[in-house]
């Protein structure tokens, strides 16, 4: 069940970390932080790393919110199978040369 609720919503809910509001940021960070819990917990939980992937790659897209879209496709990789992970990691090798040093690490 949440797997099917993160992918609208979890692209969405990082989006918001661009939010000028510290109370809308602090809410994210609560938000994300249960969220850690649940999917630690649970490693058959699936992430959206298209759209994650699609938000990281977007070189509009903040360095805060990017920076978290890299944590959650991290985290993600290695719960799909092998055969998705490379139409996965392809476009990120090829978009990574266009964000930050930090990123590309």
């Amino acid at each position: 069940k949440l797997a099917k609720l993160l992918d609208p919503a979890l692209p969405n809910i990082l989006g918001f970390l661009a939010s000028s509001s510290a109370q809308v940021r602090s809410k994210v960070m609560a938000i994300l932080s249960h969220l850690n819990k649940r999917l630690k917990g649970d490693t058959s939980i699936a992430l959206p790393l298209r759209a994650l992937s699609k938000q990281f790659l977007n070189p509009a897209t903040v360095s805060f919110v990017g920076n978290f879209s890299l944590v959650y496709i991290e985290m993600g990789i290695g719960r799909v199978p092998a055969s998705e992970r490379g139409r996965i990691v392809s476009p990120l090798l090829v978009g990574a040369s266009q964000r930050t040093a930090q990123q590309q690490e």
